[in-house]
Protein backbone atom coordinates (compact mmCIF):
# COMPACT_ATOMS: atom_id res chain seq x y z
CA UNK A 1 0.00 0.00 0.00
CA UNK A 2 3.24 2.05 -0.15
CA UNK A 3 3.15 3.44 -3.32
CA UNK A 4 0.35 5.92 -3.08
CA UNK A 5 0.44 8.92 -1.22
CA UNK A 6 -1.21 9.25 2.72
CA UNK A 7 -4.84 10.42 3.74
CA UNK A 8 -3.12 12.96 5.38
CA UNK A 9 -1.50 14.44 2.26
CA UNK A 10 -4.56 14.41 -0.24
CA UNK A 11 -6.52 15.72 2.39
CA UNK A 12 -9.53 13.70 1.85
CA UNK A 13 -9.90 13.41 5.83
CA UNK A 14 -11.10 17.04 6.37
CA UNK A 15 -14.45 16.78 4.04
CA UNK A 16 -15.30 14.15 6.32
CA UNK A 17 -18.10 15.82 8.55
CA UNK A 18 -19.97 13.53 11.83
CA UNK A 19 -22.74 15.87 11.52
CA UNK A 20 -23.08 14.48 8.48
CA UNK A 21 -22.78 10.64 9.27
CA UNK A 22 -25.29 11.41 12.15
CA UNK A 23 -28.17 13.20 10.19
CA UNK A 24 -27.83 9.64 8.01
CA UNK A 25 -27.40 7.71 11.37
CA UNK A 26 -30.96 8.97 12.24
CA UNK A 27 -32.56 8.61 8.76
CA UNK A 28 -31.81 5.12 9.27
CA UNK A 29 -32.98 4.42 12.64
CA UNK A 30 -36.09 6.27 11.78
CA UNK A 31 -36.71 3.82 9.03
CA UNK A 32 -37.86 1.44 11.99
CA UNK A 33 -37.03 -1.05 14.25
CA UNK A 34 -35.38 -4.32 12.81
CA UNK A 35 -34.60 -3.34 9.61
CA UNK A 36 -34.20 -6.92 8.75
CA UNK A 37 -34.12 -8.57 5.67
CA UNK A 38 -37.22 -8.97 3.81
CA UNK A 39 -39.29 -6.21 6.32
CA UNK A 40 -40.75 -3.21 5.43
CA UNK A 41 -38.32 -1.51 7.70
CA UNK A 42 -35.94 -3.34 5.48
CA UNK A 43 -36.52 -1.66 2.64
CA UNK A 44 -37.11 1.22 3.85
CA UNK A 45 -33.31 1.49 4.74
CA UNK A 46 -32.34 -0.04 0.98
CA UNK A 47 -34.47 2.98 -0.80
CA UNK A 48 -32.78 5.46 1.03
CA UNK A 49 -28.97 4.43 0.46
CA UNK A 50 -30.15 3.99 -2.79
CA UNK A 51 -31.53 7.41 -2.97
CA UNK A 52 -27.96 8.62 -1.24
CA UNK A 53 -25.82 7.13 -3.98
CA UNK A 54 -28.23 8.65 -6.51
CA UNK A 55 -27.73 12.34 -5.22
CA UNK A 56 -24.06 12.11 -4.82
CA UNK A 57 -23.40 11.09 -8.35
CA UNK A 58 -23.26 7.63 -8.14
CA UNK A 59 -25.20 4.98 -10.10
CA UNK A 60 -26.31 2.32 -7.54
CA UNK A 61 -26.44 -0.86 -9.07
CA UNK A 62 -28.63 -3.90 -7.53
CA UNK A 63 -27.87 -7.58 -7.11
CA UNK A 64 -31.02 -10.21 -5.71
CA UNK A 65 -30.39 -12.91 -4.43
CA UNK A 66 -32.69 -15.87 -2.98
CA UNK A 67 -33.05 -16.90 0.73
CA UNK A 68 -35.25 -18.47 3.09
CA UNK A 69 -37.37 -15.29 5.21
CA UNK A 70 -38.39 -16.38 8.51
CA UNK A 71 -42.07 -13.97 8.48
CA UNK A 72 -42.30 -13.71 12.90
CA UNK A 73 -46.37 -14.10 13.41
CA UNK A 74 -46.31 -14.16 17.07
CA UNK A 75 -44.01 -14.60 19.83
CA UNK A 76 -44.44 -14.58 23.45
CA UNK A 77 -44.15 -16.47 26.88
CA UNK A 78 -47.67 -16.74 29.53
CA UNK A 79 -46.99 -17.80 32.70
CA UNK A 80 -50.21 -18.18 34.54
CA UNK A 81 -52.01 -15.03 33.67
CA UNK A 82 -49.19 -13.12 33.56
CA UNK A 83 -47.91 -12.29 29.80
CA UNK A 84 -43.92 -12.57 29.13
CA UNK A 85 -42.35 -10.42 26.03
CA UNK A 86 -39.98 -12.57 24.47
CA UNK A 87 -37.78 -12.46 21.04
CA UNK A 88 -37.22 -14.85 18.81
CA UNK A 89 -34.04 -17.09 18.28
CA UNK A 90 -34.70 -17.35 14.47
CA UNK A 91 -35.16 -20.74 12.21
CA UNK A 92 -35.59 -22.21 15.53
CA UNK A 93 -38.88 -24.96 15.44
CA UNK A 94 -42.35 -22.92 15.72
CA UNK A 95 -45.44 -23.25 17.17
CA UNK A 96 -49.01 -22.95 15.97
CA UNK A 97 -51.04 -19.84 16.94
CA UNK A 98 -51.91 -20.92 20.55
CA UNK A 99 -48.42 -21.94 21.62
CA UNK A 100 -46.83 -25.10 23.16
CA UNK A 101 -47.87 -25.71 26.94
CA UNK A 102 -45.49 -27.91 28.90
CA UNK A 103 -43.75 -28.16 32.09
CA UNK A 104 -40.92 -25.93 32.74
CA UNK A 105 -37.49 -27.34 33.96
CA UNK A 106 -34.56 -24.96 34.35
CA UNK A 107 -30.73 -25.74 33.63
CA UNK A 108 -28.24 -23.98 34.27
CA UNK A 109 -26.96 -24.38 31.01
CA UNK A 110 -23.50 -22.30 31.47
CA UNK A 111 -22.20 -25.76 30.67
CA UNK A 112 -24.01 -28.20 28.43
CA UNK A 113 -23.19 -31.23 31.03
CA UNK A 114 -25.72 -30.17 33.28
CA UNK A 115 -28.27 -31.40 31.07
CA UNK A 116 -26.90 -35.36 32.02
CA UNK A 117 -29.31 -36.90 34.23
CA UNK A 118 -32.83 -34.56 33.67
CA UNK A 119 -35.50 -35.93 32.26
CA UNK A 120 -36.89 -32.95 29.59
CA UNK A 121 -38.82 -35.03 26.76
CA UNK A 122 -42.12 -33.40 26.26
CA UNK A 123 -41.02 -30.08 28.78
CA UNK A 124 -39.78 -26.58 28.03
CA UNK A 125 -36.03 -26.09 29.03
CA UNK A 126 -35.56 -22.69 31.25
CA UNK A 127 -31.63 -22.00 30.10
CA UNK A 128 -29.66 -19.57 31.89
CA UNK A 129 -26.85 -18.35 30.10
CA UNK A 130 -23.46 -16.54 30.26
CA UNK A 131 -22.63 -13.45 28.40
CA UNK A 132 -19.77 -13.83 25.64
CA UNK A 133 -18.19 -11.82 22.97
CA UNK A 134 -21.10 -9.38 21.79
CA UNK A 135 -24.01 -10.19 23.95
CA UNK A 136 -23.95 -13.57 22.47
CA UNK A 137 -25.09 -16.42 24.87
CA UNK A 138 -21.78 -18.86 25.90
CA UNK A 139 -22.89 -22.50 24.91
CA UNK A 140 -26.10 -21.32 23.10
CA UNK A 141 -25.22 -24.39 20.35
CA UNK A 142 -24.37 -26.64 22.62
CA UNK A 143 -27.30 -26.05 25.04
CA UNK A 144 -29.89 -26.20 22.42
CA UNK A 145 -28.52 -29.33 20.85
CA UNK A 146 -28.91 -31.21 24.29
CA UNK A 147 -32.67 -29.87 24.89
CA UNK A 148 -33.48 -31.18 21.43
CA UNK A 149 -31.91 -34.51 21.85
CA UNK A 150 -33.04 -34.67 25.32
CA UNK A 151 -36.58 -34.29 23.80
CA UNK A 152 -37.51 -31.02 25.03
CA UNK A 153 -40.19 -29.29 23.17
CA UNK A 154 -39.42 -25.77 23.69
CA UNK A 155 -36.59 -23.73 25.30
CA UNK A 156 -36.73 -20.01 27.05
CA UNK A 157 -32.93 -18.59 27.26
CA UNK A 158 -32.04 -16.14 28.98
CA UNK A 159 -28.39 -14.44 30.40
CA UNK A 160 -27.51 -14.26 34.26
CA UNK A 161 -24.90 -11.66 33.91
CA UNK A 162 -27.16 -9.22 31.20
CA UNK A 163 -29.67 -6.40 31.69
CA UNK A 164 -32.41 -7.02 33.55
CA UNK A 165 -35.25 -5.39 31.68
CA UNK A 166 -34.12 -6.09 27.71
CA UNK A 167 -34.35 -7.95 24.85
CA UNK A 168 -31.72 -9.51 23.00
CA UNK A 169 -31.56 -10.87 19.29
CA UNK A 170 -28.85 -13.01 18.02
CA UNK A 171 -27.84 -13.59 14.55
CA UNK A 172 -28.76 -17.06 13.26
CA UNK A 173 -26.32 -19.01 11.07
CA UNK A 174 -28.41 -21.71 10.23
CA UNK A 175 -30.68 -23.11 7.65
CA UNK A 176 -34.15 -22.92 7.87
CA UNK A 177 -35.47 -26.74 9.05
CA UNK A 178 -32.41 -27.39 10.87
CA UNK A 179 -33.51 -26.49 13.73
CA UNK A 180 -36.90 -28.15 14.65
CA UNK A 181 -37.02 -26.50 18.50
CA UNK A 182 -38.44 -23.36 19.38
CA UNK A 183 -36.85 -21.11 21.09
CA UNK A 184 -36.83 -17.15 22.44
CA UNK A 185 -35.02 -14.84 24.79
CA UNK A 186 -36.77 -13.13 27.67
CA UNK A 187 -35.05 -10.30 29.92
CA UNK A 188 -33.06 -11.27 32.91
CA UNK A 189 -35.49 -10.05 35.01
CA UNK A 190 -38.38 -12.73 33.57
CA UNK A 191 -35.67 -15.80 33.14
CA UNK A 192 -35.31 -14.98 36.81
CA UNK A 193 -38.74 -14.74 38.44
CA UNK A 194 -39.57 -17.91 36.07
CA UNK A 195 -36.42 -20.00 37.39
CA UNK A 196 -37.69 -18.96 41.38
CA UNK A 197 -41.26 -20.33 40.23
CA UNK A 198 -39.47 -23.39 38.39
CA UNK A 199 -37.22 -24.42 41.92
CA UNK A 200 -40.20 -23.51 44.12
CA UNK A 201 -42.95 -26.08 42.70
CA UNK A 202 -44.22 -27.41 39.59
CA UNK A 203 -44.52 -24.89 37.12
CA UNK A 204 -46.07 -24.42 33.40
CA UNK A 205 -45.68 -22.17 31.36
CA UNK A 206 -47.09 -21.58 27.41
CA UNK A 207 -44.49 -20.80 24.77
CA UNK A 208 -45.55 -19.09 21.57
CA UNK A 209 -43.03 -18.73 18.45
CA UNK A 210 -45.73 -18.91 15.61
CA UNK A 211 -43.98 -18.14 12.54
CA UNK A 212 -43.35 -19.70 8.32
CA UNK A 213 -40.26 -19.66 6.42
CA UNK A 214 -41.07 -17.93 3.27
CA UNK A 215 -38.74 -17.43 -0.07
CA UNK A 216 -37.96 -14.56 -0.77
CA UNK A 217 -35.06 -12.51 -2.33
CA UNK A 218 -31.96 -10.15 -0.62
CA UNK A 219 -31.14 -7.07 -2.36
CA UNK A 220 -27.21 -6.03 -2.39
CA UNK A 221 -26.39 -2.29 -3.15
CA UNK A 222 -23.25 -2.10 -5.08
CA UNK A 223 -21.40 1.39 -6.67
CA UNK A 224 -18.48 2.05 -8.47
CA UNK A 225 -16.58 5.40 -8.19
CA UNK A 226 -13.46 5.31 -10.62
CA UNK A 227 -10.03 6.36 -9.80
CA UNK A 228 -6.85 7.15 -11.76
CA UNK A 229 -5.96 2.74 -11.53
CA UNK A 230 -7.94 0.07 -11.74
CA UNK A 231 -6.68 -1.61 -7.87
CA UNK A 232 -9.70 -1.22 -5.89
CA UNK A 233 -10.59 -0.48 -2.48
CA UNK A 234 -13.86 -1.87 -1.16
CA UNK A 235 -16.13 -0.24 1.68
CA UNK A 236 -18.58 -2.43 2.29
CA UNK A 237 -21.16 -1.98 4.94
CA UNK A 238 -24.07 -4.67 6.23
CA UNK A 239 -27.35 -2.35 6.12
CA UNK A 240 -29.93 -4.55 8.03
CA UNK A 241 -30.32 -4.65 11.68
CA UNK A 242 -31.94 -5.94 14.66
CA UNK A 243 -34.32 -3.44 16.92
CA UNK A 244 -33.05 0.36 17.00
CA UNK A 245 -29.41 -0.55 16.24
CA UNK A 246 -28.64 3.04 15.98
CA UNK A 247 -25.05 2.15 17.33
CA UNK A 248 -24.46 -0.53 15.37
CA UNK A 249 -25.11 0.56 12.04
CA UNK A 250 -23.00 3.99 12.81
CA UNK A 251 -20.96 2.44 9.93
CA UNK A 252 -23.76 2.22 7.34
CA UNK A 253 -24.48 6.12 7.89
CA UNK A 254 -20.75 6.40 7.71
CA UNK A 255 -20.25 4.55 4.24
CA UNK A 256 -22.74 6.57 3.17
CA UNK A 257 -21.03 10.10 3.78
CA UNK A 258 -17.24 8.10 2.74
CA UNK A 259 -18.97 7.58 -0.73
CA UNK A 260 -20.20 11.34 -0.54
CA UNK A 261 -17.15 12.66 0.15
CA UNK A 262 -14.97 10.97 -2.48
CA UNK A 263 -17.71 11.34 -5.23
CA UNK A 264 -16.97 15.20 -4.54
CA UNK A 265 -13.31 15.12 -5.14
CA UNK A 266 -11.88 15.11 -8.89
CA UNK A 267 -10.51 11.66 -10.45
CA UNK A 268 -6.92 13.08 -9.70
CA UNK A 269 -7.74 12.81 -5.81
CA UNK A 270 -8.53 9.16 -6.39
CA UNK A 271 -5.43 7.45 -6.70
CA UNK A 272 -7.88 3.85 -6.68
CA UNK A 273 -11.47 2.84 -7.74
CA UNK A 274 -13.61 2.60 -5.00
CA UNK A 275 -16.56 -0.11 -4.37
CA UNK A 276 -19.27 0.65 -2.40
CA UNK A 277 -21.18 -2.51 -1.32
CA UNK A 278 -24.40 -2.54 1.43
CA UNK A 279 -24.86 -5.85 1.96
CA UNK A 280 -28.00 -7.81 2.95
CA UNK A 281 -28.55 -10.74 5.32
CA UNK A 282 -26.07 -9.69 8.00
CA UNK A 283 -28.35 -11.22 10.56
CA UNK A 284 -28.54 -14.72 8.88
CA UNK A 285 -25.31 -15.87 8.30
CA UNK A 286 -23.29 -12.67 6.54
CA UNK A 287 -25.06 -13.86 3.17
CA UNK A 288 -24.84 -10.42 1.52
CA UNK A 289 -21.41 -10.03 1.64
CA UNK A 290 -20.80 -13.75 0.59
CA UNK A 291 -22.83 -13.30 -2.50
CA UNK A 292 -21.05 -10.09 -3.57
CA UNK A 293 -17.82 -11.79 -2.97
CA UNK A 294 -18.18 -14.98 -4.66
CA UNK A 295 -19.98 -13.54 -7.51
CA UNK A 296 -16.30 -11.06 -8.03
CA UNK A 297 -14.16 -14.17 -7.12
CA UNK A 298 -12.38 -14.13 -10.63
CA UNK A 299 -12.42 -10.81 -11.91
CA UNK A 300 -12.82 -7.28 -9.05
CA UNK A 301 -10.87 -9.54 -5.90
CA UNK A 302 -7.35 -9.96 -7.49
CA UNK A 303 -6.91 -6.40 -8.05
CA UNK A 304 -8.34 -5.29 -4.19
CA UNK A 305 -5.77 -4.00 -2.41
CA UNK A 306 -8.04 -3.52 0.68
CA UNK A 307 -11.28 -4.94 2.20
CA UNK A 308 -12.54 -2.11 4.82
CA UNK A 309 -15.96 -3.27 6.38
CA UNK A 310 -17.78 -0.52 8.81
CA UNK A 311 -19.63 -2.78 10.73
CA UNK A 312 -20.73 -3.20 14.40
CA UNK A 313 -20.23 0.00 16.58
CA UNK A 314 -17.49 2.17 15.12
CA UNK A 315 -17.75 4.49 17.52
CA UNK A 316 -19.77 4.46 21.00
CA UNK A 317 -20.49 6.60 24.30
CA UNK A 318 -19.11 3.90 27.28
CA UNK A 319 -21.67 2.36 29.63
CA UNK A 320 -21.35 -0.79 31.65
CA UNK A 321 -23.83 -3.10 33.52
CA UNK A 322 -24.17 -2.86 37.23
CA UNK A 323 -26.79 -5.12 38.83
CA UNK A 324 -28.89 -5.64 35.82
CA UNK A 325 -28.74 -1.65 35.17
CA UNK A 326 -26.83 0.28 32.44
CA UNK A 327 -24.66 2.56 33.56
CA UNK A 328 -23.16 5.82 31.78
CA UNK A 329 -19.90 6.39 31.85
CA UNK A 330 -17.66 9.84 30.57
CA UNK A 331 -15.19 7.72 28.38
CA UNK A 332 -15.85 6.32 24.89
CA UNK A 333 -16.18 2.61 24.55
CA UNK A 334 -12.87 1.15 23.71
CA UNK A 335 -12.31 -0.36 19.76
CA UNK A 336 -10.86 -3.54 18.11
CA UNK A 337 -8.81 -2.78 15.24
CA UNK A 338 -9.10 -5.87 13.21
CA UNK A 339 -7.02 -6.49 9.63
CA UNK A 340 -4.94 -9.14 8.29
CA UNK A 341 -1.77 -9.71 8.07
CA UNK A 342 -0.65 -8.25 4.92
CA UNK A 343 2.28 -6.53 4.34
CA UNK A 344 2.15 -3.13 5.28
CA UNK A 345 -1.89 -3.07 6.20
CA UNK A 346 -0.90 -3.36 9.44
CA UNK A 347 1.56 -0.27 9.50
CA UNK A 348 -1.23 1.52 7.69
CA UNK A 349 -3.68 0.92 9.97
CA UNK A 350 -2.05 1.85 13.13
CA UNK A 351 -0.84 5.30 11.75
CA UNK A 352 -4.34 6.58 10.46
CA UNK A 353 -5.81 5.33 13.50
CA UNK A 354 -3.09 7.65 15.47
CA UNK A 355 -3.52 10.00 13.66
CA UNK A 356 -6.99 10.55 14.69
CA UNK A 357 -6.12 10.01 18.26
CA UNK A 358 -8.42 6.53 18.52
CA UNK A 359 -7.89 4.17 21.26
CA UNK A 360 -7.55 0.15 20.21
CA UNK A 361 -6.25 -2.68 20.68
CA UNK A 362 -4.91 -4.49 17.44
CA UNK A 363 -6.01 -7.62 16.62
CA UNK A 364 -4.57 -9.63 13.17
CA UNK A 365 -6.38 -13.11 14.70
CA UNK A 366 -9.65 -12.15 14.87
CA UNK A 367 -12.23 -13.40 12.23
CA UNK A 368 -15.58 -11.14 12.88
CA UNK A 369 -18.57 -9.88 10.79
CA UNK A 370 -18.22 -9.39 7.28
CA UNK A 371 -14.49 -9.13 7.54
CA UNK A 372 -14.56 -12.86 8.35
CA UNK A 373 -15.80 -13.64 4.46
CA UNK A 374 -12.87 -11.27 3.41
CA UNK A 375 -10.45 -13.13 4.77
CA UNK A 376 -11.41 -16.55 3.24
CA UNK A 377 -10.75 -15.21 -0.20
CA UNK A 378 -7.34 -13.82 1.46
CA UNK A 379 -8.02 -10.11 0.25
CA UNK A 380 -6.45 -7.45 3.10
CA UNK A 381 -8.99 -6.34 5.15
CA UNK A 382 -9.84 -3.97 7.95
CA UNK A 383 -12.94 -3.73 10.35
CA UNK A 384 -13.34 -0.91 13.10
CA UNK A 385 -15.44 -2.48 15.70
CA UNK A 386 -16.53 -2.00 19.90
CA UNK A 387 -18.59 -4.24 21.72
CA UNK A 388 -20.71 -2.63 24.28
CA UNK A 389 -23.64 -4.18 26.84
CA UNK A 390 -26.66 -2.87 24.72
CA UNK A 391 -25.25 -4.89 21.62
CA UNK A 392 -28.10 -6.56 19.60
CA UNK A 393 -30.92 -4.97 22.22
CA UNK A 394 -33.32 -2.35 22.51
CA UNK A 395 -31.06 0.04 24.09
CA UNK A 396 -28.86 0.59 20.87
CA UNK A 397 -30.60 3.65 20.06
CA UNK A 398 -29.43 6.96 18.85
CA UNK A 399 -27.76 8.75 22.21
CA UNK A 400 -25.58 6.40 22.59
CA UNK A 401 -23.11 8.47 20.10
CA UNK A 402 -22.74 11.33 18.63
CA UNK A 403 -20.71 13.50 15.85
CA UNK A 404 -18.17 14.35 18.01
CA UNK A 405 -17.01 10.41 18.69
CA UNK A 406 -18.03 9.26 14.72
CA UNK A 407 -16.36 11.70 12.87
CA UNK A 408 -12.14 10.06 13.72
CA UNK A 409 -13.58 6.75 13.26
CA UNK A 410 -15.03 7.80 9.34
CA UNK A 411 -11.97 9.93 9.22
CA UNK A 412 -9.31 6.85 9.70
CA UNK A 413 -11.34 4.86 6.87
CA UNK A 414 -11.24 8.04 4.86
CA UNK A 415 -7.41 7.84 5.20
CA UNK A 416 -7.06 3.90 4.11
CA UNK A 417 -9.28 4.09 1.24
CA UNK A 418 -6.47 6.35 -0.69
CA UNK A 419 -2.85 5.25 1.49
Amino acid sequence: MSKHTTGQALGVESLVSGASVMKHLKSLVDAGEHRRSGTAEGERAFQFIVEKLKAAGLKPQIETFPFSYFDLRKVGVKIGERNIAAFPLFYSGTTRSRGTTSEVVFVDAAQPENFDGLNIRGKIVLAGLKNDLGNKPANLAAAYRAASVGGAVGMIIYLEDWLDDSLLAFNSEEYPGEMKMPAVFVARRDGRSMRDAVLKEKTSVTLTLNATVKSARLKNIVAVLRGQSDETVIINSPYNSWFKSAVERSGTAGAIHLAEVFSSLPIEKRPRTLVFSFTSGHEHGFLGVKDFLKKREKDLLPRTKLFMNLGAGLAAKKFIVENGKLIATTSIEGRAAVCSNHSNLIESVELALKQERIGYELFTNLRIGESREAHKYDIPNFALFSLNPYFHSQLDDIDKTDAEIIEPAIRAYARLAVQ
